[in-house]
């Protein structure tokens, strides 16, 4: 695993937990954003295992 994998993978459970926080308070901008930095965060890993296969490592 990368660092790239391992970025992606906390921004996807940060992500996770602002989207749950912002149902719990109701606030629909605070789930979106949540949401989005999930997003981001699979993108990124994404990028990590692009790296990973170039490297042959997977």
């Amino acid at each position: 695993m990368n660092s790239d994998q391992m970025k992606g993978a906390a921004q996807k459970t940060g992500g996770k937990v602002k989207e749950e926080f912002g149902k719990m308070t109701g606030n629909p901008n605070t789930q979106a954003k949540g949401k989005f930095d999930q997003a981001k965060g699979q993108a990124r890993e994404n990028i990590g295992d692009l790296k990973q296969v170039a490297k042959g490592n997977k």
